[in-house]
């Protein structure tokens, strides 16, 4: 089919570069494509895109080419709808990462949470027993599954190990409750209770404590707090110290110094049940003439309401043993408490794991330490002296709380936090995918415009411009689909206008080389 002449003065198409007006306007043997076909084309392509953007529910999109197939185009086609793929990829990737940070996260908690924590204990040098207990509790939690480590540190007495953990430099301390009771610290467990004995052998003059003016008493491990026990007694029944003569003795020497009759009584700070106690009953029996004289602290009660750190204590008939038995009948005296205790800043959950321990494996800490039988648990009345640790009196109520019962709140809220940010990380993507496709809408858009520009095209040279353009276009529409991903539908309809162009391109330069030499020279003298 020939080409028809123009009409003199025919416009060249909007759009077209400057020196393609030109070159259109100085060959009159060229017809553009009319405008009326131009529109129709438009249409049908604007038509063929909107009913890709939106298909019917459960439809596929095929591609549509020419009978004469572009396989360039095609294989243009083919990579575009690989996009999507891409643009999953990245949303599974995203989704992998957030949960990646999420496990990590609680990965990270759970170590914090399950890791052992070291506690340093504070001990006076001259409590042997006592620190032989902490140190052989020290070992088993060490070799067993626990949260808690003691690290043991020797202090110069009771009453500074209670000013160690009150100033923070000890987290526990083996305090005796008479000699100094802590301001910012409370009981975790009680390691022993020791009872006051105060014995003179038969025949004597000392029968209760009011008899003691006068007379010499002998102090078994004499010390601050034994000595400060007996004058507080002596006090309650208006005994002045200086009435009474104080010596100190080693239990070894208790039987000579009762025998000489260089002291009149003796006065031991010690675990009821202990053997020491009765070794001492025994020198004063042996001492005098009969049973010895088990001298009561009537007025232990009253002693007791008036200093917290002593306790009334009654001694059961036969206590000491012995026939007849020692005492012959019950009687009161005053008790002290040797108290693990915490500051109060120690985590609760710490706390009530090393109550558990001591309270469970007391009798495997006596196998080592006979003394541990004596541990017992603090009460945990509100308004005491020296309350039990909140962490100490959650185990013993059975009011411990688990893991999430603690923090469930900070789960909750990071869970939250975690759903915000994946939302927030959707948003984002989903807004440069908007992007993506608003600017494919756009390539769509211009390459319709361009099959009106090919088909009016006056030579091979504007045709490799547009060309150029066109392959750009493409470069940048693979570009956004592997590193985004894209919508299958615009990318199809990408496709397929593509197509259209290349094949346009293709087809006006079979017209251009079919004009040959007729349109040659005019086209060069438009060049020029």
């Amino acid at each position: 089919m020939g080409l028809q002449r123009p009409a003199s003065g025919t416009p060249a198409p909007a759009g077209l570069p400057a020196d393609h007006r030109a070159a259109i306007g100085a060959d009159e043997r060229l017809l553009p494509v009319p405008e009326a076909a131009q529109r129709r084309l438009s249409d049908e392509f604007s038509g063929a895109f909107a009913a890709a953007a939106s298909p019917r529910r459960g439809q596929r999109h095929t591609m549509i080419h020419k009978p004469s197939s572009n396989r360039v185009g095609r294989r243009g086609a083919v990579r575009l709808r690989g996009g999507s793929g891409s643009m999953q990829r990245s949303i599974t990737i995203l989704a992998v990462g957030i949960v990646a940070l999420a496990l990590t996260a609680v990965g990270f908690a759970t170590f914090w949470y399950e890791r052992p924590t070291r506690l340093t204990v504070a001990i006076a040098k001259a409590d042997a027993e006592d620190y032989a207990l902490i140190g052989t509790a020290a070992k088993l939690l060490k070799f067993g599954k626990n949260a808690v480590r003691l690290r043991v540190a020797t202090v110069d007495g009771p009453a500074a190990a209670s000013a160690a953990v009150d100033a923070g430099k000890a987290d526990l301390a083996v305090i005796r409750t008479d000699v100094a009771l802590p301001d910012d610290a409370q009981t975790v467990v009680i390691l022993h209770r020791d009872a006051a004995l105060l014995v003179a052998p038969a025949g004597g003059t000392v029968h209760d404590v009011a008899d003691l003016a006068g007379h010499t008493v002998g102090i078994v491990h004499r010390g601050a707090g034994n000595e400060a026990m007996l004058a507080t007694a002596l006090a309650q029944y208006d005994v002045r110290p200086e009435d009474v003569t104080i010596v100190g003795l080693a239990p070894e020497e208790v039987a000579g110094a009762l025998k000489a009759k260089t002291v009149d009584a003796v006065l031991a700070v010690d675990v009821l049940s202990s053997p020491r106690l009765r070794d001492i009953v025994k020198a004063a029996a042996a001492a005098g003439d009969g049973a010895p004289t088990l001298v009561p602290i009537a007025e232990a009660d009253a002693i007791a309401q008036r200093s917290p750190g002593y306790e009334k204590l009654e001694v059961v008939r036969g206590a000491f043993g012995g026939t007849p038995p020692r005492p012959a009948e019950e009687y009161d005296t005053l008790s002290i408490t040797h108290r693990l205790v915490a500051n109060e800043n120690v985590s609760q959950d710490l706390i009530s794991d090393l109550t558990r321990f001591f309270l469970t494996e007391k009798m495997q800490i006596a196998a080592s330490v006979p003394i541990a039988r004596r541990i017992e648990a603090p009460s945990t009345d509100k308004g005491l002296a020296l309350p039990a640790h909140a962490g100490s009196a959650a185990y013993i109520d059975d009011d411990e709380q688990t893991f999430f019962d603690r923090y469930s709140d900070m789960i909750y809220i990071g869970a939250m936090l975690l759903g915000v940010l994946a939302s927030g990380a959707t948003a984002v993507l989903g807004r440069i995918q908007s992007r993506r496709t608003a600017s494919l809408e756009t390539s769509v858009g211009r390459l319709l415009e361009m099959l009106a520009l090919v088909r009016a095209a006056p030579s091979d040279g504007a045709l490799d411009a547009l060309q150029g353009e066109v392959d750009g276009m493409m470069a940048e529409a693979l570009q956004a689909a592997s590193s985004a991903g894209g919508d299958d539908r615009r990318l199809t309809v990408f496709g397929l206008a593509l197509d259209q162009v290349r094949a346009a391109v293709r087809d006006r330069r079979a017209q251009i080389a079919a004009m040959g030499p007729v349109a040659g020279p005019r086209l060069a003298s438009a060049a020029e």
